[in-house]
Order: structure tokens, then C-alpha cells, then sequence
């Protein structure tokens, strides 16, 4: 028998009439010396392999038409700190309820009346809070998963969608809206990017800690790396099979994985899912660039940005404060389309860009690019136009390099 208890929730494993004997002790206790009052109704028996009548039949107190405030025997889940424990479908349908709440959350942000509040709020905090249903649950098994992921991901990413004014993104945006800030992108780390490295950086963390912990259950999770086969894992345990399932879905798309399961397997569960989510998300971030000068080979201007724009991880993710770090709802649109490598603006089949100050147009090619046009839909003319680029100079650029220079003065 065995007997798990975290501040006021306690938990008795084991056959019925230990556990039940158990349970009974712990009433006697909790009332004669903590002057309390447990209520049955208010407890939980699950009972996955146990009919009914040989719970009841073992002296609990089992909640019926008879005795109403009795405690309830469910056979297919229940839930332990927040965590779904049960059959594949119980965890599904917990699942769902728990993406539902999420769901509701996102709407409730859209509401919010800045653009930049929102995101904020969203990649700092709501993306967040399904670590731990995915680090207890195999949720890259996509059979029992796969409708929920779904609809987890369309509602995070309808979040960037929104903010940069589309009606759609492509699935290559998808992907790198998705990425971290670290690696160019905006942080919305979708159900598909994080379930194999929570559930595995759970895996690894218990399979580490149970030997000195649990030793009876130890076997039960093997360390990841030494099982061989999915046959291997399939003999040992359910929980091992699917480690070895995420683990090589992993290694297929990131194979540095492998080596850190190897070497930090002692880390805490929240450094582990890091460094596997950061290992699979420069994967990404590799295949993405790759795309894109596969797409453009005569015009690095996609790829350059993309790389640009991972030297900078947190112009969207600091909480407007004063007039210096607030953007206005359409700077901050124009900010993440750049981000996300889409166009600022759109013209007809006959129509023409302009530049209100120095009168280029997209008509207009560069000599020493013949097909890029002068003034892009990318809005990078603005950057560099003669006549308009005055104030960014005298504003922002000058600044900057009068204080690397003095930064660099003073290090000698």
C-alpha cells in the first residue's frame, strides 16, 4: 500500500480492503487530533479494476440512493493535483475541458484594448498554463489528442492572426509565430511544439527521482535512453512506451535531444522541457530559414530579417510601462507583420506604390538588383529612403552609435 500526501490532499493506493482500512484510520486521526470533519461526498474512490460491490463490501462508506453523502466510486479517471489519472479517454475528455478554459481565456484577452497588452498577456502567461496537463499526459499520441490539439492551436494562434490584422496566416507564419522570441519569432508555442517535451521532461524527471524516492515503482520507468525498442517499452509499462514514442519523434526532428536526455536527466522538470523545446524550436527555426532561400534565392530579404530578428527577444514581451516602450495598436500591427515576415501593405494588379517623400515607386528598380522594386510592400524603403529617413537618423540611429562608441571608449 501506499500512501501520497501534498499539503491537504492525500491520496491511498492499494488493494480495497488495506486501503479502505487506511482511509478509516485517517478519519479517526484527522478528527480526534485536528478537530476536523471529512466528508465522504467531498473524497474520491477510484477503482479502475474493482467492482463496486467489493468496494462497498470492503467497509466503504459508497455513495448510493441509500446513503447520498456517501463517497463516490469512479472507474474511469479521477483527478490528482490538477492532473488527469485514468484511461486514455478520461484523459482526453479532461483534456478538452481544460483547453476549453484556455479557449475562454483567449477570448476574454481579446477584449483587451491594446494590441501590445494582449500579446503580452497571452505569450507571458495563457500559452503557459497547459505545461502541466501535457507533462501528465502522452499528448503527442495524436489518436486520443488529436481533435483537442487542434483545437487548442487554432485558438492560440488566432491570437497573432489577430494582432497583425490577417484573416489568415500561412502555415509557414504559423510556424514561425510560434518559434520563441530568441529564435525571430513571437512565443506562441503550439500544442504540437510542447507535448512530446513536457511529457518527456516529465518521463525523465521521474524515472531519475523514483529510485531513491519509490524503489518498488522504479521499474515502471526505466531511464528513456536505454530502452531499445517500442516492444521493450511496451513490456515494461504503458508510461515507458509512450517516453520512447516521444522521445523518437523528437530525435527525428532534433537530434541534439538525445544528448541532453543523456546529460541533464537530474535537472528539474521546467529546465528540462526547456532546453528540448528550445533544441526542437531551432530546428524549426533551421528548416524555416532554409524555406525561405529556397524560395527567394536571388532576394535574401526574408531569411536576413528572420535572422535579424532573433538577435532581439524582448521588444514584445515588455509590459508597456511609460510612452517610451508603448506601442499605438497600428504601430504595434505594423510591428508584428514585419515580425512575421508579412507584407504592410497590398496593391491591385495596375496599381503602384509611392513614397510621400521622395516620390520612388515600386515601379522603380534597383540597378544593382533588378528585381527588387525601390519601394517594397515590406516597408523596408523607409528605412533608407533619402529624403524620409532624416528623423530615424537624427532620432534613433545617431544616438545608438554615439553610445556604442562611448561604451567602447570607456572599456579601454
Amino acid at each position: 500500500m501506499l500512501v501520497l500526501a501534498y499539503a491537504d490532499d492525500v491520496h491511498i493506493v492499494g488493494p480495497p480492503a488495506r486501503a479502505v482500512k487506511a482511509y478509516n484510520r485517517w478519519v479517526e486521526l484527522y478528527e480526534s487530533e485536528l478537530q476536523g470533519n471529512l466528508r465522504p461526498d467531498k473524497s474520491v474512490c477510484f477503482a479502475p479494476s474493482v467492482p463496486l460491490e467489493e468496494v462497498a463490501a470492503a467497509g466503504l462508506p459508497v455513495k448510493s440512493l441509500e446513503c447520498p453523502s456517501g463517497m463516490p466510486v469512479v472507474h474511469d479517471g479521477t483527478r490528482v493535483l490538477g492532473a488527469p489519472v485514468g484511461s486514455l479517454p478520461f484523459q482526453a475528455q479532461f483534456a478538452s475541458e481544460r483547453v476549453a478554459e484556455i479557449c475562454a481565456d483567449i477570448e476574454t484577452i481579446c477584449l483587451m484594448p491594446t494590441l501590445q497588452h494582449q500579446n503580452c498577456l497571452a505569450t507571458g502567461s495563457t500559452v503557459h498554463r497547459i505545461n502541466h496537463l501535457l507533462r501528465n499526459i502522452a499528448g503527442g499520441e495524436l489518436d486520443p489528442f488529436a481533435p483537442v490539439a487542434a483545437v487548442y492551436d487554432r485558438a492560440v494562434l488566432s491570437v497573432p492572426r489577430r494582432l497583425a490584422g490577417m484573416t489568415a496566416l500561412s502555415g509557414s507564419t504559423e510556424r514561425l509565430a510560434s518559434l520563441p522570441g530568441r529564435l525571430g519569432g513571437l512565443g506562441y508555442t503550439t500544442w504540437s511544439q510542447s507535448a512530446d517535451s513536457a511529457f518527456l521532461a516529465s518521463y525523465v524527471h521521474i524515472s531519475h527521482a523514483f529510485p531513491s524516492l519509490f524503489p518498488g515503482l522504479a521499474r515502471v520507468y526505466p531511464s528513456a535512453h536505454t530502452l531499445a525498442s517500442a516492444d521493450e517499452a511496451r513490456s515494461v509499462s504503458q508510461p515507458a512506451l509512450h517516453a520512447f514514442n516521444a522521445l523518437a519523434r523528437l530525435v527525428s526532428r532534433a537530434p541534439s535531444v538525445a544528448e541532453v536526455v543523456r546529460r541533464d536527466a537530474a535537472k528539474p522538470i521546467k529546465q528540462l522541457q526547456h532546453a528540448f523545446t528550445l533544441a526542437l524550436a531551432s530546428a524549426d527555426q533551421e528548416d524555416l530559414l532554409l524555406a525561405l532561400v529556397t524560395a527567394s534565392p536571388h532576394h535574401p530579404r526574408a531569411a536576413a530579417t528572420l535572422r535579424s530578428n532573433s538577435s532581439d527577444s524582448t521588444t514584445f514581451s515588455v509590459i508597456a510601462s511609460d510612452d517610451s516602450n508603448t506601442f499605438s495598436n497600428s504601430a504595434f500591427e505594423v510591428a508584428i507583420r514585419r515580425r512575421l515576415l508579412l507584407p504592410l501593405t497590398t496593391t491591385l494588379r495596375n496599381e503602384s506604390r509611392r513614397c510621400p517623400s521622395c516620390a520612388a515607386t515600386s515601379d522603380e528598380m534597383y540597378k544593382s538588383h533588378p528585381l527588387i522594386p525601390k519601394v517594397d510592400e515590406f516597408g523596408d524603403h523607409a528605412l533608407h529612403c533619402p529624403c524620409g529617413s532624416l528623423q530615424r537618423i537624427r532620432a534613433w540611429h545617431d544616438p545608438v552609435r554615439d553610445m556604442c562608441l562611448s561604451l567602447a571608449r570607456q572599456a579601454k
